[in-house]
């Protein structure tokens, strides 16, 4: 992936993240332009099942992150 296809935060920023309907804490440290040349955004976060913990390292279109306050 070439360097125009990133764009990495200094810092990861906190955001909230539009899982199975549900907005939930996470952080981005990024953006990933996608092969169609859309933007998604790269997130982090930990939810708790029934099973545990989970863990999700993902990317997520712009319309499924927004930032904190």
């Amino acid at each position: 992936m070439t360097e125009d296809r990133i764009r990495r935060f200094d810092e990861p920023r906190p955001v909230e993240v539009l899982h199975d309907g549900e907005w939930v804490p996470a952080m981005q440290d990024g953006w990933v332009r996608w092969p169609d040349g859309d933007w998604y955004a790269s997130v982090s976060y930990v939810l708790e099942h029934d099973w545990g913990r989970g863990r999700y390292v993902t990317s997520v279109p712009a319309d499924e992150v927004r930032p904190v306050g």
